[in-house]
Parts: C-alpha cells; sequence; structure tokens
C-alpha cells in the first residue's frame, strides 16, 4: 500500500511540475490612473494638404511606440 501511495505521489509531481516554480512571478508596476494621458500627436482635424506626409509618419512613430510598450510590458511564458 505505501508502494502505491509514493509512487501515486511521485506521478503527481512529475505531472503537475511544470506548476510549481522556483521563482517568484515577476510583479507588474502600474501607472497610477490619475495622470492624464498625452493628447495623440495625429488628429483629423490637423491633418490638411500640405503636412500629411508629415502626420502619416508621426502616426507611424507613434503606433511604433504603442507596439514597443506592449511588447516592454508582456511577459514571457517560460
Amino acid at each position: 500500500m505505501r508502494a502505491a501511495a509514493s509512487m501515486l505521489f511521485l506521478a503527481g509531481l512529475v505531472l503537475c511540475g511544470g506548476c510549481f516554480t522556483t521563482t517568484p512571478p515577476i510583479a507588474m508596476t502600474s501607472v497610477p490612473k490619475d495622470t492624464p494621458k498625452a493628447p495623440p500627436p495625429v488628429t483629423p482635424e490637423r491633418v490638411n494638404d500640405e503636412n500629411y506626409r508629415a502626420m502619416a509618419q508621426a502616426l507611424w512613430d507613434e503606433m511604433d511606440r504603442e507596439q514597443q510598450q506592449f511588447l516592454l510590458v508582456k511577459t514571457p511564458k517560460e
């Protein structure tokens, strides 16, 4: 009976070995909610025939910054 119980216990440890980690989870720092967001650099009212290329570049830069921020915040699953 002891052998069966210990085999069952060891099988449970092997199957659930990935559930138990030795490193603590990474703590995420959150931005305080009272911090105002910066206005977007591109709004429809600001785009005209003379500056549409510069505004398109500013929009691409804004999307790149958001993508980089998303990649920095996202934690890899190991």
